[in-house]
């Protein structure tokens, strides 16, 4: 058998496992029969030299000045003063945590005073904090470096829990000392020194494939003698050793056996403690990747984070998320809410190559990150060594001017007996030319000076700043005389900053053209939006008409932007038209075309070409024969765009592969998250279908994964909000979108879905708020009527479980004399009423809607389907045509528009049509029929419908015909029980046997469809059952009354259905 590498390794018994620890714990301090009950019986060395030779040697050193932030205190529940562990001697304690206590000890051997760190008591029997634990101290004492506290011994006390002993540093913690300035300019020097050592540090410890985790000034001690060490590595973790399995395995290791307390921060709480548990670290230092939970992200840039997040500290006097009202500070990390802290930066007076490296290292999308700590510790070297250099200058120009001033003194004492003529002199022509020499030569400097200043500003792209410079040039140059030199450089500095200008608004523009084109791509199909629009625009407006240009023009003009951006643009043009191809816009080949002449990658083109061909079978074969690590994460992607709506198991198994490959990736995770959660967002029929919790789960994993490489994405934080309020987490649901909003404040239906969400949770007065910003002030009804809507649109929901009938006399209460031409409202009515097979009510709210709002287009779309339903095809076919004056280009109106012509069609032709010697077969037939049901001839429909189905109903679970959505199997029932009822204006042309005979069928095609609506996705079951429910046309043999006039057995075989169907729908509605 061939051993599959991603096969897990066969589960252990827990008892071998608890086994296997305890030896390997005996290995390491001995059998526990080894172990003394109490410490006061172990020896040290030197008492036993003493008790061997009578003598032995004690050096004693005067004790260090122990003034500092980590003093002996003395608690009741602390370590009794004077117990014994090893030969160490219990000072007192220092500090204790949640995992562990931190005591101060003495070596009796050689009698220096150490830092003991002991597990409590409550952990030690816990694999996972014992072994976390442990891990601490080895890491400790293999980091041999003069900024890590070094560890010396690790052992077992009397309880029988670990502890090991380390250096005891006197000193102060980094906190405390940035948190004694009375501003941030003051010691920064100094200070920036140490944190230069930090991140020495640092960069050693990712030089051993460590990370830390948990960076901040308060786990930094700075010693009495200007020592800096970085304490605390019980976060930190080996990166060689397993990956993220190893800590995965320890999560569910800490989970098992209780030793995994998931924490928050509280909205009282600075933000400056640590979490323990899937979030580890200190939120207010913490990368958006850590705050997330995000273990697969976690890699050396998280520390990059945390010490770009030390050095906004030093710069601005605050770290980068501090308590805000409103938002706590684990929430503003996983949002990555850096604005405030940019702003400080970009007002602070430090350096400017300072600002920038605080601003790479506190990147909320890690790949912009320097790599590891030995790039930030290699800046600040690089920094410090400048700062010397100019100091050293300075000093020798202040020097060298003293020198020179004191030889104008002797000068002027030399020359005093000719200061008469010199007065003279210099009233005369010699005067005037030193003064005008002396003038040029200033103004030279001043226009060097300016120029410098830019040359600075530009290599920070601080370019209006920049501008501003040059334009102080320009000022000296034409308001004072300068000399050709000066002039010169200046005019050679304006050229080149006109093309330094040009090339960086040409980067920005095409970054700005990239961020435009991933918004659009990351929007859900499912949303109501203008993508096809968006995407032209954006392509237009960055000078490529894709719509306007053939492929080929398109195509090459995409290629002269270069390779990368071509890419860029390729991948857009890709999903464009999968979004067209979705909408069943004939367009979408023209982008698939485009796309593939544009990027010639050979796979790539080979998937275009599939997708072109509607090739199946060719895209199953390439996902079969795919390895992810031989194709880019964006090429993955592509398979998945193709495959995702007819084959989305496949395109997840795809998606699914990669990601262990490319763990990080935005897009693999973007599309993981998206392909998972589509079907379970937006609309009445979605919303409340039967969720996978795991799927749902899985989606919420991977879209906050990639939403900590862009958490400035609004689509992403709408698809979260969506994804929250399915897994009826609203407060989460609630967070995301008023992100979204935050983020962009001027889209009017995310304010909508913001207000519809406060509604529903009771926030009236924010929701008010909201509604303002997208309506204009609301009077009191408008908001009364809003509200109602966004009742009614949840009780429309499936998961509401509020029957139809219910819903329509609640719409039609609220509906009162004031707000009865509300035309939101009636649409609402009317969606109500036309599930409940209501054709006319459903039409004459739709009208009244209209009414007031003549471009509603979604109430003019169910208006044509009413009455093509009541059988008045001509006005829906006028109703139509105005639908496309007023802007509808949607392909569902041409299909309806076709739709009312064929049935026109089919009406004016009845007669010749019944009772032609050919009768209608297949698709003409139903056709006919349809025509038939809505003249109420049901009887001649009856028969058609027979025919053309024979006895295999056939309908919801058929593909689309030529009508253009799958037959209902309604009319055809409905048909056949009015029929079999009597019912009709053609009821008198069958006998009674045939009666008998159309309900029987119309009975067993019920039956039929129960017996599928089992096996159903939620969505579709539902619909079919609330549509057998509430079908006013089948009153006839579902009410009591009616069923009372058939036979007993037949009047109990209708009430069992109809009792089947509503236990389902009541089941689906859980």
């Amino acid at each position: 058998m061939t051993e599959d590498p991603r096969e897990q390794p066969p589960k252990t018994d827990d008892a071998d496992t608890e086994s296997a620890w305890d030896m390997g714990l005996q290995a390491v301090y001995g059998s526990e029969a080894d172990l003394v009950e109490d410490d006061d019986d172990a020896h040290s060395i030197l008492e036993t030299l003493e008790a061997r030779l009578g003598t032995a040697s004690r050096v004693l050193l005067p004790d260090e000045d122990t003034a500092g932030d980590s003093p002996t205190v003395f608690t009741k529940e602390g370590e009794a003063e004077g117990r014994r562990i090893g030969r160490y001697l219990v000072l007192g304690e220092i500090a204790r945590g949640g995992m562990g206590v931190v005591l101060r000890g003495r070596d009796v051997d050689l009698g220096r005073d150490v830092a003991m760190k002991v597990l409590k008591t409550e952990h030690a029997n816990r694999r996972g904090m014992v072994q976390r634990f442990v891990e601490e101290a080895q890491i400790g004492g293999q980091l041999q470096h003069p900024g890590v506290v070094p560890v010396y011994e690790m052992g077992l006390d009397a309880k029988m829990r670990p502890y090991f002993a380390m250096k005891l540093v006197n000193g102060r913690t980094f906190s405390a000392l940035l948190s004694e300035r009375q501003e941030p300019t003051q010691d920064r020097g100094r200070f920036l020194q140490v944190f230069e050592q930090i991140c020495q540090t640092i960069a050693y410890a990712h030089s051993r494939n460590v990370i830390h985790r948990d960076v901040k000034p308060a786990n930094v001690m700075v010693g009495a003698f200007g020592e800096v060490q970085v304490f605390d590595w019980g976060f930190a973790k080996v990166l060689t050793r397993g990956g993220i399995e190893d800590e995965r395995e320890a999560l569910r290791r800490d989970a098992e056996d209780g030793s995994l307390e998931i924490e928050t921060v509280r909205s009282d709480s600075p933000g400056s403690q640590s979490l323990a548990g899937s979030v580890l670290g200190t939120p207010s230092y913490m990368p958006p990747e850590q705050a997330i939970g995000d273990i697969d992200a976690l890699d050396e840039r998280a520390d990059v984070f945390s010490l770009g997040a030390i050095l906004c500290e030093i710069l601005t006097g605050k770290p980068p998320y501090i308590r805000q009202p409103g938002s706590n500070v684990i929430e503003q990390a996983r949002r990555a809410s850096l604005d405030d802290a940019y702003d400080r930066l970009s007002r602070c007076d430090a350096e400017v190559e300072l600002v920038q490296l605080a601003m790479r290292c506190l990147s909320a999308n890690r790949d912009d990150r320097p790599r590891n700590g030995s790039l930030v510790a290699k800046a600040m070297a690089d920094h410090l060594a400048h700062a010397e250099e100019r100091t050293q200058e300075a000093q020798v120009a202040a020097a060298e001017a003293r020198v020179r001033a004191s030889e104008e003194r002797k000068a002027r004492r030399l020359t005093g007996a000719l200061a008469a003529s010199l007065v003279i002199l210099i009233c005369g022509g010699v005067g005037f030319a030193w003064w005008r020499q002396s003038e040029r030569a200033q103004a030279d400097r001043d226009v060097r000076a300016a120029l410098d200043d830019m040359h600075t500003l530009v290599r920070a792209s601080a370019w209006d700043a920049a501008r501003e410079a040059l334009e102080r040039a320009d000022l000296v140059a034409t308001s004072g005389d300068i000399s050709d030199e000066a002039r010169a450089d200046l005019e050679n500095d304006r050229a080149e900053f006109r093309s330094q200008l040009a090339v960086a608004q040409a980067k920005q523009r095409e970054a700005q053209f990239i961020d435009q084109l991933r918004a659009i791509h990351t929007r859900p199909v499912e949303i109501e939006t203008d993508d096809e629009h968006d995407y032209a625009k954006a392509f237009k407006e960055f000078g490529i008409d894709v719509i306007a240009l053939d492929s080929e023009t398109a195509a090459k003009e995409i290629r002269a932007r270069g390779v990368t951006l071509a890419e860029e643009m390729a991948f857009a043009l890709d999903d464009w038209g999968a979004r067209l191809r979705a909408a069943f816009r004939p367009q979408w080949r023209h982008m698939v075309r485009t796309a593939s002449l544009a990027d010639p990658h050979p796979w790539r083109q080979q998937l275009r070409d599939a997708t072109l061909d509607y090739d199946e079978s060719s895209l199953l074969l390439i996902a079969g024969d795919l390895r992810p690590r031989d194709r880019d994460p964006r090429s993955v992607c592509l398979l998945a765009i193709a495959l995702r709506y007819k084959q989305r198991e496949v395109a997840l198994s795809v998606l699914r592969d990669a990601f262990h490959v490319y763990p990080n990736d935005f897009w693999i995770n973007f599309y993981i998250g998206y392909t998972l959660a589509r079907g379970m967002r937006g609309g009445w029929e979605s919303r409340g279908r039967k969720v996978d919790p795991e799927r749902l789960d899985e989606a919420l994993r991977h879209t906050l994964i990639a939403l900590s490489h862009r958490p400035g994405t609004v689509s992403i934080r709408n698809h979260l909000a969506n994804l929250y309020q399915l897994k009826e987490e609203p407060d989460e649901a609630l967070l995301h979108m008023a992100e979204a909003v935050r983020l962009d404040p001027n889209d009017r239906k995310l304010r909508r879905g913001l207000a519809h969400l406060l509604i529903e949770q009771g926030d009236l007065a924010w929701a008010r708020t909201e509604m303002a910003a997208y309506l204009g002030e609301p009077d009191e009804s408008s908001f009364r009527v809003r509200s109602a809507i966004v009742q009614y649109t949840e009780q429309l929901a499936i998961r509401s479980g509020v029957p139809l009938p219910q819903i329509v006399k609640d719409i039609r209460e609220r509906l009162d004399d004031t707000e009865r031409t509300q035309p939101e409202l009636q649409r609402q009515l009317a969606i109500a009423l036309y599930r409940s097979a209501d054709w006319d009510g459903a039409a004459n709210a739709l009208r009244t809607a209209l009414a007031q709002d003549a471009k509603d287009l979604d109430a003019r779309g169910l208006l044509m389907r009413c009455l093509l339903r009541q059988g008045h095809f001509d006005e829906a076919h006028r109703v139509g045509l105005e639908s496309h004056e007023h802007g509808d280009d949607r392909p569902e109106l041409a299909m309806l528009l076709r739709r009312a012509t064929s049935f026109a069609e089919t009406a004016g032709d009845i007669d010749s049509l019944v009772h032609g010697e050919t009768p209608p077969s297949g698709s003409s037939a139903i056709r006919l029929a349809r025509v038939l049901l809505r003249q109420g001839r049901y009887a001649r429909a009856a028969a058609l419908f027979t025919s053309a189905w024979s006895e295999r109903p056939r309908g919801r679970d058929r593909r689309r015909g030529e009508s253009g959505e799958p037959s209902d199997l309604r009319d055809a029932v409905s048909a056949l029980a009015r029929a079999g009822c009597g019912i009709g204006e053609d009821w008198n042309e069958i006998d009674d046997e045939t009666r008998t005979a159309f309900r029987e069928r119309a009975l067993a095609w019920l039956t039929a469809d129960l017996d599928a609506a089992e096996r159903r996705t939620r969505r579709s079951a539902f619909s079919a059952l609330e549509g057998w429910i509430y079908d006013v046309r089948l009153e006839c043999v579902r009410n009591a009354a009616a069923i009372t006039r058939l036979s007993d057995t037949e009047a109990e075989a209708w009430t069992a259905a109809w009792a089947r169907a509503d236990a389902l729908l009541r089941r689906e509605r859980r």
